[in-house]
């Protein structure tokens, strides 16, 4: 039974992209890093070891200030289906918890779905920066394979 006194973030997108390769956006370094990232944030570097156990490493630099590292291990690997991952900020405040976050993708009419569950986190409010940081991810990434879907007009 779910504890109560914990939260979690669920958020669903619809990407213009085939399944294949929305799911291919999340497990390939160079693609995750054209888009990935709340807003202005960008993503100078990504390592990621994509199979089960698998860890990964994400720095994220917001538009002023220092970088910030993002750590984790795969769990789950299932393409182009699912993935769940742990998320862990440990690299830059030891006090932040570590939680889960499930990515699933589904084949829907103009493209994939994409549904984020992400927590458990405590207290009503401590995943509010994670629903707004993954709204923005997402719009970054609607508009990536927005933007590819022009490119390939030409």
């Amino acid at each position: 039974m779910p504890d109560p006194t914990t939260q979690q973030v669920r958020i669903a997108r619809t990407i213009p992209g085939p399944r294949e390769e929305v799911f291919r956006a999340w497990t390939d370094a160079e693609l995750l890093k054209q888009w990935f990232g709340p807003g202005e944030f960008t993503i100078p570097s990504a390592k990621l070891d994509v199979r089960p156990g698998g860890e990964y490493l994400i720095e994220m630099k917001p538009p002023e200030g220092d970088a910030m590292k993002l750590t984790g291990a795969y769990r789950e690997i299932d393409p182009p289906n699912r993935l769940v991952f742990t998320w862990s900020w440990a690299l830059m405040w030891a006090e932040a918890p570590d939680s889960l976050v499930t990515v699933e993708f589904s084949e829907v009419p103009g493209g994939t779905e994409v549904v984020i569950t992400h927590g458990d986190f405590d207290g009503d409010e401590a995943g509010a920066p994670y629903r707004s940081g993954w709204d923005g991810g997402l719009d970054k990434l609607v508009a990536f394979f927005g933007n590819r879907g022009a490119d390939a007009a030409r």
